[in-house]
């Protein structure tokens, strides 16, 4: 993949983010980007670990939903979330 695809891939992926409701947006790039634990983020916001296990799936879900739409794949992965 070149750069200006993963560009593109980036600038896609941040807008379907910004979509999320503020908690969603933070547990995503706390767990995917700083590599957090679900023990971790329930403590950060002082929420149960069913419940960012939950807000987790509700925001995985939107995201693919939303990049299946535009005909695109997303493979998630620690550390990396790129739709390819």
């Amino acid at each position: 993949m070149d750069f200006k695809k993963i560009l593109e891939n980036k600038m896609l992926l941040d807008e379907i983010i910004n979509q999320l409701e503020p908690i969603e947006q933070d547990l995503i790039t706390s767990y995917y980007y700083d590599e957090l634990t679900h023990s971790e983020l329930a403590l950060r916001y002082n929420i149960s670990q069913a419940q960012v296990t939950s807000k987790l799936k509700k925001a995985l879900d939107f995201i693919t939903k939303t990049i299946s739409k535009n005909n695109n794949h997303i493979y998630v992965q620690r550390k990396i979330l790129l739709h390819l």
